[in-house]
């Protein structure tokens, strides 16, 4: 039997707070988002969106629950894993079903679709959904899609997760 690799927080982490950071395909990097506000209210209304399809399904949502592939770890927005994931150190062994992710203020739409492609659908993860806050737009960035995007108004994930953008923004709004 093979032995596992060892969590990546076992690596030698050069950062004060390494709850911050990710290391993804050999290198450390900063979660952009941590501590922004509108981050933060997207997050919660997604998160509360999510929990009752979560329920209704047996599966698990979070908000930035680490997932782990072998020695790198990436931090989501929100996770979302079908019933009984692995667990590793309290960390989510991928792949997750579906990440949420948020377009920062200034970052291009192409790095957060790449993030989706190069790292998530890398690790396994087949739907994945980009939240921007200042546009209030909504994208889809499923493995299947070959590393293309789309706008839409009902964000979707397999025939059971479904969200309505217009809600999502509407929450979001609401929280300002």
């Amino acid at each position: 039997m093979a032995a596992k690799a060892p969590p990546p927080l076992m690596l030698e982490n050069p950062h004060d707070d390494p709850e911050q950071y990710e290391f993804i395909r050999g290198h450390w990097g900063k979660k952009e988002s941590v501590g922004r506000g509108d981050h933060s209210d997207i997050e919660f209304v997604v998160l509360s969106l999510l929990r009752p399809i979560a329920q209704r399904l047996g599966a698990r949502v979070k908000q930035e629950w680490t997932v782990v592939h072998g020695m790198e770890k990436i931090i989501p927005d929100v996770t979302f894993s079908l019933p009984h994931p692995e667990i590793r150190d309290g960390y989510v062994v991928a792949p997750a079903f579906l990440v949420v992710e948020s377009r920062s203020s200034g970052q291009r739409l192409k790095t957060v679709v790449d993030k989706c492609r190069l790292d998530h659908h890398r690790m396994g993860t087949p739907y994945c959904w980009i939240l921007d806050t200042d546009e209030e737009a909504a994208y889809e960035c499923h493995k299947e899609m070959n590393g293309m995007h789309r706008l839409v108004d009902t964000l979707t994930a397999g025939p059971d997760v479904t969200l309505s953008t217009a809600e999502v923004f509407e929450q979001f709004r609401g929280l300002k």
